[in-house]
């Protein structure tokens, strides 16, 4: 009995690729990250900031004032002057308070 071997060679062509960066690659993507995650928490804590103060004064005009829940309960010579307080504040939100910085609020 004969026995035939038969063999084939190819040249492949590849590349390889390591998946995982190096390190100093990797020490600045999470700098930067962190640079970013500040920025992000800086303007959300100053939204949040404008955005409870604006409800605070909507809530306590809205039950002060006429026809509120707290109206009878509170002195007509102290309401006139808070509600202005609270108006001055409104009107300051959307003037010079639309780029007021946080300690601001």
């Amino acid at each position: 009995m004969k026995q035939r071997v038969k063999s084939m060679n190819h040249v492949l062509k590849f590349e390889t690729q390591g998946h995982a960066l190096p390190p100093n690659a990797r020490q600045a993507f999470s700098d930067a990250e962190k640079a970013f995650a500040t920025h992000d928490r800086k303007f959300l804590d100053l939204k949040e900031a404008r955005n409870d103060l604006e409800a605070f004064c909507y809530q306590f005009r809205s039950n002060i004032g006429e026809y509120g829940n707290w109206e009878k309960n509170v002195a007509p010579d102290v309401r006139g002057p808070f509600l202005a307080s609270l108006n001055e504040t409104v009107e300051w939100l959307y003037a010079e308070g639309e780029n007021a910085p946080l300690a601001d609020y």
